[in-house]
């Protein structure tokens, strides 16, 4: 018999300690990753615009929370960005994780460019399970640098 772990509550995002992956059991009431929520994940700011950033600099890093609204509860396998120009884009999503209806978890953006021009990409937010990958818009502008004239 495999040991019963304990949801802890740290404000309203659910942890599931990893003892989960050494084959303890959830306790009465709890779903599994595999059960998927009936809500949506939505962005804050959505959709998602950087600061306009001179190529070779990179931008503050943007808070975006993501909040999961609806029945259920989802587990949050990974967090990337994807896209053409995905590359010039760099983020942290540190603190995401199991989701339960109204609570949120942040992701932090920014834009690194490597050549001028529009940027764009798309933040895509994969689950365990059978769930299918919510993403969300990401765009900013890549200024040139400005070059000194020299007489």
């Amino acid at each position: 018999m495999s040991p019963l772990v304990q949801p802890k509550r740290i404000g309203t995002l659910v942890l599931v300690l990893a003892a989960l992956s050494l084959g303890a059991a959830l306790p009465a009431g709890a779903a599994a990753a595999s059960e998927e929520g009936g809500g949506t994940l939505k962005s804050s700011p959505s959709p998602i615009v950087l600061p306009n950033t001179t190529v070779g600099f990179q931008s503050e890093a943007q808070q975006v929370t993501l909040t999961y609204e609806g029945s259920g509860e989802v587990s949050i396998q990974k967090v990337g960005i994807q896209g053409e120009d995905s590359g010039d884009f760099f983020f942290d999503w540190s603190n995401c994780g199991w989701l339960v209806d109204g609570s949120s978890c942040e992701a932090w953006i920014g834009l690194r460019p490597g050549s001028a021009g529009a940027k764009q990409a798309t933040l895509v937010v994969d689950y365990n399970g059978e769930r299918p990958a919510d993403s969300f818009p990401i765009g900013g502008l890549a200024e040139p640098q400005l070059r000194s004239r020299q007489s």
